[in-house]
């Protein structure tokens, strides 16, 4: 049974899914082997079935355990689960940044937005399912089984009559924009607005 002793200052679902995912590092919960039931796990540990609930969820999402049905949760391969080296605190003073109640700033989103269990899930699904194609030297003009995915899209929903050869795919506007602006001819005149991106 997993035992731990929680602290006031991270969530109790944080600090349980964190136990969990060192144990599946360290190999003391094995591969194939089944985590305790909601109820059981939370009757040991005195918390409530909401708390590992979302624990298990949280595991879930990022691919170290897989649940099955009638039978509970167990852990998956971690063959391709990269986790970094500890590292000593410093006692240095960290770098703060001026907090807004609003930010509308052009670069940047709301993090409580940003679905991060779900990027952290398909990143691990991509980096298993393609793995061979991260050794490999990409595309200039970006992913072409998405570049021709989204020319099929365009033709088929939008009329429109493009080649994937005509689609370019950057990772964000700013590494975008230098390209962009080899392809706009000399003479053509062309605005943007201000303040916007550094060119």
């Amino acid at each position: 049974m997993i035992t731990m002793i929680f602290s006031d200052k991270v969530p109790l679902y944080r600090q349980l899914y964190l136990h969990i995912r060192d144990e599946i590092f360290q190999h003391k919960l094995k591969e194939g082997e089944y985590l305790p039931s909601k109820r059981a796990l939370a009757n040991h540990l005195n918390i409530s079935q909401n708390t590992v609930i979302n624990a298990y969820q949280q595991l879930q999402d990022e691919g170290y355990i897989q649940s099955e049905e009638r039978k509970g949760f167990y852990v998956l391969p971690i063959d391709f689960q990269v986790r970094a080296p500890e590292e000593p605190e410093l006692d240095v003073p960290l770098c703060t940044t001026e907090l807004y109640k609003y930010d509308f700033s052009h670069n940047s989103i709301d993090p409580n937005s940003f679905p991060i269990s779900t990027w952290g899930k398909l990143t691990k699904e991509s980096l298993y399912n393609y793995s061979m194609d991260m050794t490999t030297q990409g595309d200039n003009k970006g992913h072409e089984k998405l570049r021709q995915a989204l020319c099929n899209y365009l033709i088929e929903n939008r009329g429109i009559n493009v080649s994937a050869d005509q689609i370019v795919i950057r990772s964000g506007v700013e590494s975008m924009l230098p390209l962009v602006f080899h392809l706009i001819p000399d003479n053509l005149h062309f605005a943007l607005e201000d303040p916007g991106y550094n060119v």
